[in-house]
């Protein structure tokens, strides 16, 4: 083989595992982003709990609504992280 057959190829490989990252790319930018609206639809619910708290709230319903935004911190930790 000659340099130049051997940068052919290379150049061949490396549009080969482009095309496929694009793919993988996209396909996670999808499925961040719907894990991105799916934690948005949570938190619209999360913060109208909030607002609708009063004092004489159950404990039980504050206590679920903590672990609701606990998940949800632990989430757009989750997002973030992968978007980086």
């Amino acid at each position: 083989m000659t340099i130049k057959t051997d940068l052919e190829q290379l150049k061949a490989d490396l549009m080969t595992q482009r095309d496929e990252m694009k793919v993988k790319i996209g396909l996670a930018k999808l499925e961040i982003k719907q894990e991105w609206q799916t934690a948005e639809d949570k938190t619209e619910q999360f913060f109208e709990s909030i607002h609708n708290m009063t004092q004489d709230t159950k404990e039980d319903l504050v206590k679920s609504t903590k672990e609701v935004g606990d998940e949800l911190k632990k989430t757009y930790a989750s997002i973030k992280s992968r978007m980086m």
